[in-house]
């Protein structure tokens, strides 16, 4: 076969390899010199077709074995939405579309956000022990920090 010559699977899997590349280079790369001075956190409430949450089950420290919204550290070159979809690209496989801000609490960002697609063959990692949709008003879903059940009330009206 000629190698100009990829399949479409081939090239979306090559494409996400080379994606995860870039990111653990860009890691390296940075070390922890363009982590801002005070860190700021991103989380994304994201939403599939049916209305359920995207939800993970940490795999590393804090909150190890409990169920959370996917989130993380925004890096000093990235907005605060590009983080967001950063981490929940790493940690569930979804492209996110038609974010919004929710609110800003302290360092705190919070996006609501919808499913565009999720790459099936995504498989949790060091950090995410298990990936799952559930309903909004699973207790899980504030299981890691209850904190966000307020976000949740205030923007979803459960």
């Amino acid at each position: 076969m000629n190698s100009t010559h990829l399949s479409t699977k081939g090239t979306s899997a090559l494409a996400g390899v080379f994606l995860f590349c870039a990111i653990i280079l860009g890691m390296i790369m940075i070390g922890t010199e363009h982590i801002l001075a005070e860190p700021e956190t991103v989380v994304g409430i994201i939403l599939n077709a049916e209305g359920l949450v995207a939800m993970i089950k940490r795999n590393c420290p804090p909150m190890v074995g409990k169920w959370a919204l996917p989130g993380g550290e925004r890096w000093e070159w990235e907005t605060p939405l590009a983080a967001m979809e950063r981490e929940v690209w790493e940690e569930t496989g979804i492209v996110v579309q038609k974010s919004s801000l929710l609110m800003k609490e302290g360092s705190i960002y919070y996006f609501l956000g919808y499913e565009l697609h999720r790459d099936e063959r995504f498989h949790p990692d060091f950090e995410v022990e298990q990936f799952q949709y559930m309903k909004l008003q699973d207790p899980r879903v504030t299981e890691a920090y209850p904190e966000n059940q307020n976000i949740l009330d205030k923007f979803l009206l459960l």
